[in-house]
């Protein structure tokens, strides 16, 4: 059975579970001391359930900027601490008995944090650093990117931030053989590309033998049973989600053409720029046998509303409320957007990850 978390915060005093008896509230089995420098006295403090971001409990700092948070935890996890309105976490590695120290400057919160206090912290810390590292960097690329002259230059950097990216991932590998929980974490942080799915078959075994129930070590498994159902040369597997007029849309419906599969959701930036070019692809190729089966995954109906009515959108579109199970996101293992697969008029998908000059390319080898 897997144990669900449970954590209660205090500031200054512990709070009583429901159900239990008022007169004798459970004693903490983790304490996490932090000293923001610079804080401003009063300052909250908050603890995040890394799933959701769901609020867990919260505190605020005194004049020094000291606090303290302590609760209970029912397995080894990752949660993450939010300074008021700073817009960046820190990863936080928790299991009962934990005892650790955090010290950052508020003002620049993810940068400056180090928490000590346990083994697992410390690898949790170095992936920290590891990330924001990658993150700075990409930033400048990004700058310069913009800044460059000519296309021999975007060239260049171009190259220099592929190689960053190997290393950024080459490292994160390295911390996910380490032994310690914190590596499923990390490991699931890998599964933003379909390029790591041999690395994560091989450790995903590892981690079913040492950290069985841990909630990180479920979620790979899940992800590669889903990129085994949604392979190259596969059924693929069945959609029925509401489309715009409330009716639910089956994606075997549209068996007997080329289908593109096409996840993607109305906040998502890369998703709204490539829109005008899969309207022009759908326009070109839509009497030779072509369809669109768009799969929104967004929070409310209205904004897919909107932004289909905004680009022109008229293939069929069906709502994956990312707010709730997410059927067709969790069957795909859909870990990023855009998202697309392409399947032939059986059924059967023919290609995975295709996008702009790719797509175009191999619907006009299959629809000529």
């Amino acid at each position: 059975m897997i144990l669900k978390n449970y954590l209660i915060l205090v500031g200054a005093a512990l709070i009583s579970l429901p159900g239990l008896s008022q007169s004798k509230a459970p004693k903490p089995n983790f304490t996490l001391q932090g000293n923001l420098a610079g804080a401003v006295a009063g300052t909250k403090v908050y603890l995040l359930d890394d799933e959701n971001n769901h609020t867990l409990g919260s505190t605020t700092v005194d004049a020094q900027g000291h606090f303290q948070l302590q609760g209970l935890v029912a397995e080894p996890a990752v949660y993450y601490l939010k300074v008021d309105k700073h817009p960046r976490r820190v990863a936080i590695a928790l299991e009962p008995g934990s005892r650790l120290q955090l010290k950052a400057e508020a003002a620049n919160l993810r940068q400056t944090a180090r928490v000590a206090g346990s083994k697992d912290a410390a690898v949790l810390q170095r992936f920290n650093d590891l990330d924001e590292d990658y993150y700075i960097k990409v930033q400048g690329i990004i700058n310069r990117r913009k800044a460059a002259g000519d296309e021999i230059q975007r060239a260049a950097i171009n190259k220099e931030w592929e190689l960053a990216r190997k290393q950024m991932y080459a490292a994160m590998k390295s911390i996910a053989r380490q032994q310690s929980y914190v590596s499923p974490f990390v490991a699931v942080q890998l599964m933003s590309s379909p390029d790591h799915l041999p690395f994560i078959d091989s450790i995903a075994t590892i981690y079913q033998r040492r950290y069985s129930q841990s909630r990180y070590t479920i979620e790979l498994v899940t992800y590669l049973a889903s990129q085994k159902a949604t392979a190259v040369g596969a059924m693929a597997p069945e959609i029925m989600l509401p489309a715009l007029d409330g009716k639910t849309t089956a994606l075997s419906s549209l068996r007997g053409k080329y289908v593109v599969v096409d996840f993607w959701a109305s906040w998502c930036t890369p998703c709204r720029r490539e829109n005008p070019d899969m309207l022009k692809l759908y326009n070109s190729y839509k009497a030779k046998g072509l369809e669109i089966y768009g799969v929104a995954m967004d929070d409310k109906q209205d904004k897919w509303q909107e932004a289909v009515k905004q680009d022109g959108i008229t293939w069929t579109q069906v709502f994956d409320d990312n707010k709730a199970a997410n059927p067709a996101k969790n069957t795909y293992g859909i870990r990023a957007l855009p998202s697309t697969l392409l399947l032939d008029p059986q059924g059967r998908i023919v290609a995975k990850g295709l996008r702009g000059e790719e797509l175009e390319k191999k619907i006009a080898e299959l629809l000529p």
